[in-house]
Order: C-alpha cells, then sequence, then structure tokens
C-alpha cells in the first residue's frame, strides 16, 4: 500500500513539472501566435510590377461581405448580377477584383506623312495671280497625304487621310482594340489569393493576332475571409519528435521519433492522434498517443507548418511517459 501511495505521489509530481509549463508554453504560443495574425492581417499583400506589364495585385483581406459590395460598387461592377450567377452554379462569391492600366498620351507635330496615293481628283498646281508661283508647292494636291497612328509599342490606333483637293480634306479610321485582362489565382497557406494580372490588346482589322502588352497595370482584390470550421474526418499524417519523462514504474527521460497520425481538425488544430517511434535513450519501440495539437506556425516560411502537442506513450518495457512534442505534416 506504502509502494502505490509513492506511485501516486511521484506521477502528480512528475505530471504536474511536465503539464504546467507545457500548459504555460501553449498559452503563450497561442497568445503570441494570435498576436502574429493580426500584425499579418494589418499587413495586406501590396501590389508590385513583376515585369514591365505583369503585376501583382494589391491583397485586402476582410470578414465584412459589405467591404466587397462597397468596393465593386465603387468599380462600378454590377454584384447582384454576378450573385445571381453564382447562385445558379452553386458557387459563392470569394473575392472582388478590378485592374486598372493607363496609356501615356503622345504628341506629335511636324511629321510627314507615313505614306501617299495618287489622287484622281487633283486639279491643276493652283498658281499666285501676281507671281505666277505654284501655291503648292509641296504637291500636296497631287497626292493625298496618309499617316498612320501608332502607340510607343507599335499598335496601330488609327489611320489618319489629308486630301488638299477636297474642301473638307481631313477623313480618320480610328480602329478598335480587343482588350484582354489576364489574371491568374494563388492561395497562401492563410487563405489570401495572390493574383497576377496583364493586360494585352489587339488590333483585329490591321494587326490581327499580334497582341501588345499594356505596361502600368495597377489591380486590387478585396477578399472575404473564410470562417474556420471543424471538420470530423480530416487526416493528416506526421513526422514527430517527442521529448517526455517516464511516470511509471521508472522516472527517466524519454526521446523518440515517430510517426503520427490524426482525424479531425479545427482550423489551426488537430485532435485525436496516435504515434508509433523509437525512443533512442532507452533504445525502447514507443506507442503514443496526444488528444490535440496546434499548428505554432508563424509569417516565417519555415515556422508555416510546425505543430505543438502533448502525449502520453507506452514503451515495450511498459514503461509509461508524458512530455510535449514537435511534429510538421507530410
Amino acid at each position: 500500500m506504502l509502494k502505490i501511495k509513492h506511485l501516486v505521489i511521484a506521477c502528480v509530481v512528475v505530471g504536474g513539472v511536465c503539464l504546467i509549463p507545457a500548459g504555460l508554453l501553449f498559452w503563450q504560443v497561442y497568445v503570441l501566435k494570435g498576436e502574429n495574425a493580426a500584425l499579418a492581417s494589418q499587413l495586406d499583400i501590396t501590389s508590385t510590377a513583376i515585369t514591365e506589364s505583369l503585376q501583382r495585385a494589391e491583397t485586402q483581406l476582410t470578414k465584412n461581405s459589405r467591404d466587397l459590395e462597397s468596393f465593386a460598387e465603387q468599380n462600378h461592377i454590377n454584384l447582384e448580377k454576378v450573385k445571381d450567377d453564382l447562385n445558379s452554379l452553386g458557387a459563392r462569391l470569394e473575392a472582388v477584383s478590378t485592374a486598372v492600366a493607363k496609356t501615356a498620351t503622345t504628341q506629335q507635330s511636324n511629321q510627314g506623312s507615313s505614306s501617299t496615293s495618287p489622287n484622281p481628283d487633283a486639279s491643276t498646281v493652283p498658281v499666285c495671280p501676281d507671281s505666277n508661283d505654284p501655291i503648292d508647292v509641296h504637291g500636296y494636291t497631287q497626292e493625298i497625304q496618309e499617316y498612320r497612328l501608332n502607340n510607343d509599342d507599335g499598335m496601330t490606333i488609327a489611320d489618319v487621310e489629308f486630301d488638299a483637293s477636297n474642301d473638307h480634306p481631313w477623313s480618320s479610321s480610328v480602329y478598335g482594340v480587343n482588350y484582354f485582362i489576364n489574371t491568374t489565382v494563388g492561395r497562401m497557406d492563410d487563405g489570401r489569393l495572390v493574383l497576377h494580372s496583364e493586360l494585352l490588346t489587339e488590333n483585329p482589322e490591321v494587326q490581327p493576332g499580334e497582341y501588345f502588352r499594356v505596361e502600368g497595370v495597377v489591380s486590387k482584390v478585396v477578399q472575404l475571409e473564410e470562417p474556420t470550421e471543424f471538420q470530423p474526418w480530416d487526416p493528416h499524417l506526421y513526422l514527430m519528435a517527442q521529448f517526455g519523462v517516464g511516470v511509471w514504474p521508472n522516472i527517466e527521460f524519454s526521446a523518440s521519433l515517430a510517426l503520427g497520425f490524426s482525424v479531425m481538425t479545427y482550423g489551426d488544430w488537430s485532435f485525436i492522434g496516435i504515434g508509433a517511434g523509437f525512443d533512442g535513450v532507452n533504445m525502447s519501440f514507443i506507442a503514443s498517443f496526444f488528444p490535440f495539437s496546434y499548428n505554432i506556425g508563424g509569417p516565417l516560411p519555415f515556422l508555416c507548418d510546425l505543430h505543438l502537442f502533448p502525449f502520453v506513450s507506452i514503451d515495450h518495457r511498459s514503461e509509461v511517459a508524458v512530455g510535449i512534442g514537435i511534429s510538421t505534416r507530410l
């Protein structure tokens, strides 16, 4: 009876020594991660030029659907029609994006004709009555003057003609333009979308099949944050490192590598997990159980999938241990 009493006291003492610091550590990590998440949510993805024509969109994350509606209204998007179409497909609205491209205005003067063509209606070159000198020194009445307007990329915008023999000498053809807004969508681990936008133009009448990339595209996305949902069946496999202290029948340190498996998730939490591995300190095979694990991953890439968990284990010698482990998903 005395031995059992001593064993219970030892288990309580060792369990308290292990679990109280573990609880404090979990709480500190939870608070720190909450602060990091709040800070990360304030640091929206900024608009950045990848190339002269390819632009990463600014992404703003929001929990309020009204922000999406306001953003759509500001950019003259008929959101109700979009929602009706999404409803017909069984889909839901996640984000609203807009892209704007600006082309610079160019002015040119004292330009010669791009080309000329014979003017069949040209009359005799007029002369000055006093000096008999030709008024049309450059022969503009003999040929129709043609000028082609191109932008800086070489795409034809318009053709202009000047016929000096006509009372209304100017004529022009302003060509229609096809605009292509190409958007690629990526998703970060925290659910934020990353969009890259590019605007291409084509003159289908003069230069069909030739595409010109427009520089200076600026795009922005307002995205609705997804609510966290409990997943009763969301299995994951882990590579685990476990560090513990034996509580029965011997008090001894243990350190093991194991493979683990969990079945439930809720956001950054995973629940009901088991593991099997090898204790390198005591040279024994172990089986372990962890009730939950928490992803302590922060904004740094190498921390985005690092889980912390408490566990209880038993090895082939029937040694029982409790402790804390870290893991990453496979």
